[in-house]
């Protein structure tokens, strides 16, 4: 649901653009002049604020700490004791706070627009409205299966060589997507007049290079469930249970390479490390 609604606004400017190129190259009408806005009353109506009356949670300070002595307590003390944190969050404040506010806003246009079947056709609200839709209708997605993917699959299941392998990277990459590693623009970090090209790890399963290599029991058993996870995927496509488990084995070891898995949060930090060298 949460990646459904985070591209909301992208489908917004998708269904314009759309919407746009319907438009022909016939000469234009004759321009009318534009109809007087009425007059001005002078007064501008201003929305109520969310929070508070004037958009500021006092309720959330803890006064009864001085702001000399922990001005974090005496800022957010008493909101930060209402709100414990959730177990699907790893941090929650007033940023994740909006972020789900505007998550549920983009949720109710959705649903308005799927629900309309009275727009017109072509238009914004009919062509966000179907998409959504259909990104919802689980009954329609569970019929399809692999379906809309069966080809790639059988094209990459074909692969027998080195060569061919480099051309199906090639391919996935034109796609969009970033098997093995990511290539993108991006400032230079010793010149920010500067934009240049950025090589990083692939579009890897797990977080980063500590996952795949630490042996510490956490790590461990993520990686345990991390290939119990890509073996059920290679199930659900129709593999036997063994085949699909030597599978997802192969998969983490080629992850947990030095040349595919990502950097840890203090060597990408590292300046001189994660800048190559200059001509």
């Amino acid at each position: 649901m949460r990646r459904t609604l985070s591209v909301a606004s992208s489908l917004l400017a998708l269904a314009f653009v759309a919407s746009s190129s319907n438009i022909t190259s016939a000469a234009p009408a004759p321009a009318t002049p534009p109809a007087k806005p009425p007059a001005s009353s002078g007064t501008v109506a201003k929305a109520a604020p969310l929070i508070g009356a004037h958009g500021f949670d006092v309720t959330g300070m803890n006064t009864s700490v001085k702001a000399c002595d922990d001005f974090y307590i005496y800022a957010v003390g008493k909101w930060r004791d209402t709100h414990p944190l959730d177990p699907q969050y790893s941090r929650f404040g007033r940023f994740e706070e909006v972020a789900e506010r505007n998550r549920l806003k983009l949720r109710e246009i959705l649903d308005a627009d799927a629900a309309n079947t009275n727009a017109p056709k072509g238009s914004i609200e009919q062509k966000v409205g179907d998409f959504y839709a259909s990104c919802m209708n689980e009954g329609a997605v569970e019929a399809q299966g692999i379906k809309p993917i069966a080809a790639e699959l059988e094209r990459i299941s074909a692969i027998k060589s080195h060569d061919e392998l480099m051309v199906e990277v090639t391919r996935l990459h034109e796609m969009g997507f970033a098997p093995l590693f990511r290539v993108g623009g991006t400032n230079d970090f010793k010149n920010s007049k500067m934009i240049i090209a950025a090589v990083g790890s692939g579009a890897v399963g797990l977080p980063d290079r500590d996952y795949y290599l630490r042996d510490d029991t956490r790590f461990k058993d993520v990686r345990t469930k991390y290939v119990e996870h890509v073996a059920k995927m290679f199930a659900l496509t129709g593999e036997d249970a063994t085949a699909a488990q030597a599978d997802a084995q192969h998969i983490l070891q080629v992850e947990k390479t030095p040349t595919t898995s990502p950097p840890s949060p203090t060597s990408a930090r590292w300046l001189p490390g994660s800048t190559g060298p200059s001509t």
